[in-house]
């Protein structure tokens, strides 16, 4: 099968991806989603403890609770914008290792606080 851009006359073969590197992707998307969701959900059964420890109220263990939906809320725009200029891959590496660098300073900090 042929692809004919319009307006250049010249034709080119459309690139067949390997299943394996279909494969490889797809499992990397959803070792970063999975990693990603423990990341953000890790917290919550300790919720009711630190809120006891630091007598928080519940509006206030609510907004904690939804502070990474709004940040996202407030991020996407931006990022999508910068996704616009620089490309998707760039943007999702850069999101990918900022992820892994918040796990690894809020397990960190944790197992400071409490040993």
């Amino acid at each position: 099968m042929e692809v004919v851009e319009e307006g250049s006359g010249m034709s080119k073969e459309p690139s067949a991806a390997s299943p394996l590197s279909d494969r490889f992707v797809l499992a990397s998307l959803f070792l970063f989603v999975l990693v990603d969701i423990l990341g953000f959900s890790i917290v919550l059964p300790l919720m009711p403890y630190l809120s006891s420890q630091f007598s928080l109220s519940a509006t206030s263990v609510g907004l904690l609770q939804s502070s990474n939906a709004l940040a996202q809320l407030g991020a996407v725009p931006f990022i999508g914008s910068l996704s616009d200029q620089y490309g998707r891959k760039p943007l999702l590496l850069l999101c990918v290792f900022g992820t892994f660098v918040r796990i690894l300073l809020s397990f960190s900090e944790f197992k400071i606080k409490y040993n």
